[in-house]
């Protein structure tokens, strides 16, 4: 999986006009986390959630699962059923890679649903920077955008951030973006600007 994860890594750096490898880099040794997931069949599934909604917050998350459906994605306001293909894996950019790209991905908000008669089975395996990797958007982008849409921040302070502000139910994003009108021409190196 880390494998199949480093090479998608390297197409999204590719696709954002990086060196191949920029993700890679910047991700450092990193970590993988595994969640299996079973979810019985429920009576009543409008009344209960799999999953509650949350956003990922590492680079990004591959999922496995069997045909059944459940994985719900907010667009527009809305949660939309994001159906599985058979064979084919999901792949979901987390917090981290919308940072890292200065805003051009968007990680997503999702959630998991529960069927009435199916059992739905997930394996879920998120990829994320090692703790001490900065998080912050890559220059090269930060000059092509016109200016910083985020502020940078140790991946490690980040995680303690999220935890804090998902437990008060909003999105800890929020907290390092920039106003979008007030985007900021950086003068310092994004490890500088972290210590701060």
């Amino acid at each position: 999986m880390r494998l199949l994860a480093l090479n998608i890594a390297k197409a999204v750096s590719q696709g954002l006009g990086l060196e191949r490898d920029h993700i890679e880099k910047a991700f450092g040794q990193g970590w993988q986390i595994m969640a299996a997931n079973f979810y019985p069949p429920c009576p009543q599934p409008n009344l209960t959630l799999g999953l509650s909604p949350h956003w990922d917050n590492g680079g990004l998350t591959l999922l496995v699962q069997n045909v059944v459906d459940g994985l719900q994605v907010k667009h527009k306001g809305r949660w939309v059923a994001a159906r599985p293909t058979p064979g084919m894996f999901t792949v979901i950019l987390g917090n981290y890679m919308e940072v890292l790209s200065n805003g051009r991905y968007k990680s997503v908000q999702h959630r998991t649903g529960v069927n009435k008669e199916r059992m739905r089975i997930t394996v879920a395996v998120g990829h994320r920077p090692e703790n001490d990797a900065i998080m912050a958007p890559a220059h090269q982008l930060v000059e092509k955008d016109g200016g910083l849409r985020f502020k940078s921040l140790r991946f490690g302070d980040y995680m303690k951030l999220q935890q804090t502000i998902v437990s008060e139910g909003k999105h800890a994003l929020k907290t390092l973006a920039f106003q979008q009108d007030t985007a900021v021409m950086p003068s310092q190196s994004a490890d500088e600007r972290a210590v701060e």
